[in-house]
């Protein structure tokens, strides 16, 4: 697949400068929709951002004869392998308010005892901790900020009743001023993240793919996207994301075209 065709499919509409693949912060891993050749050699990370080589997971993980070990890649098979094409933890810049801004997210499991979103808190009152994102262009998938505030990092913010889960959360404050979201522009692991504070985010609890709020695709952010709740990351409803056979960490093909 050429780089015309591959931003294509992910922006849902005629792309016509492949100079545009060059700017992106991700490439999909799916051999489905992109030749290995079009993937970064260099660091891999899946769906929950786990940062390390490719070929040395597959050291670790794999038998001789391709089988998975005991120990499985996070949760299951179907992790959601992406390319970094560069680092995402440097040069970020703050987004102006009401802008159109390209993300990423992945299913949250709730393990912890929490949800994203709206919180229900011991004494009834709900603890707004916002619909978490990351700014990574490529995903082919924006959401409006609205009015924004702007962090350089990530600062606990507690109060005698908050668990310690919110304490990353400057929703609560965000929200009492009148804003909308929150960038961190140095967030998890420094990479720029984007906290979405109002609405249902701040209301209902969250752990699905798709938030609540209005998503679009498109290069510039004017077209309709409808995201599918069966895909475990946030999407325009394609099916950009591989199954599971495709997803297998020791059938995977990490040869990048070498």
């Amino acid at each position: 697949m050429s780089k015309l065709s591959y931003l294509s499919y992910m922006y849902n509409e005629e792309v016509t400068d492949p100079e545009i693949f060059d700017t992106l912060d991700i490439v999909y891993r799916n051999p489905k929709i992109i030749s290995s050749k079009l993937i970064p050699c260099h660091t891999q990370f899946d769906g929950s951002f786990s940062e390390n080589h490719a070929t040395e997971w597959q050291k670790s993980h794999c038998s001789e004869g391709s089988h998975i070990r005991e120990i499985r890649i996070h949760e299951s098979a179907s992790n959601i392998w992406v390319a970094p094409r560069r680092s995402l933890t440097s040069h970020h810049q703050a987004f102006a308010n009401n802008t159109w801004v390209e993300v990423h997210r992945k299913t949250m499991s709730g393990a912890h005892g929490f949800h994203e979103g709206g919180n229900k808190m011991a004494d009834g009152r709900i603890q707004p901790y916002g619909c978490w994102f990351h700014v990574m262009k490529g995903t082919g998938v924006f959401l409006n900020i609205g009015k924004t505030m702007v962090m350089d990092r990530k600062k606990l913010h507690r109060d005698s009743s908050s668990k310690e889960w919110c304490a990353d959360s400057k929703c609560p404050d965000a929200l009492a001023n009148g804003y909308d979201s929150v960038q961190y522009i140095s967030g998890w692991h420094g990479m720029h993240e984007l906290v979405m504070c109002s609405g249902q985010c701040a209301t209902e609890p969250l752990l699905s793919t798709c938030p609540p709020v209005e998503l679009r695709t498109g290069l510039k952010a004017d077209k309709q996207c409808t995201c599918m709740e069966n895909l475990q990351i946030l999407n325009c409803g394609d099916q950009r994301i591989p199954d599971d056979t495709s997803t297998d960490l020791c059938g995977a093909d990490f040869s990048c075209g070498q």
